[in-house]
């Protein structure tokens, strides 16, 4: 009984009060748009799975409970600025994306996080894309091709 359309709809809106939610069907799907002016809108939609998109991070839920609440974590995280999604791009190739909830505040930090596998980054180069709901915490870092 949860997982149908109306009650995802009054139970997003119900969760998120305050924030500018554009709901749209089509096919039998749910479409949730939170808007946001100052920065990166953040998309979800609820087929067969749930899938949240953020930036060009993306994570795929399971319609359980468990996994629901999973979903609204990362939610509220993500517009309570406590977490934010991380993107590497090799020129012009999606290389990595994730959402941490933990700050980087430069390159080394993230080059530090793991060093095995961002090993290759050194020779390739790359773009680090650190985008938060607002803007407030977004960064950009370049790697170099050494």
């Amino acid at each position: 009984m949860r997982f149908i359309n109306s009650v995802i709809r009054e139970d997003i809106a119900r969760e998120f009060p305050g924030l500018n939610i554009e709901f749209s069907e089509n096919d039998g799907a749910l479409d949730a748009v939170f808007r946001n002016d100052a920065g990166c809108d953040l998309f979800l939609h609820f087929g067969e799975r749930l899938t949240l998109c953020f930036d060009k991070w993306r994570s795929d839920y399971l319609l359980t409970d468990d996994e629901y609440e999973r979903l609204l974590w990362d939610i509220r995280d993500i517009v309570h600025k406590n977490a934010y999604a991380v993107s590497v791009m090799v020129g012009s190739n999606l290389y990595l994306s994730y959402l941490t909830r933990v700050e980087i505040g430069n390159i080394d930090d993230f080059m530090d996080d793991d060093p095995v596998g961002n090993a290759g980054l050194r020779r390739t180069g790359a773009v680090i894309s650190c985008v938060c709901f607002d803007d407030s915490r977004t960064k950009r870092f370049v790697l170099e091709k050494e």
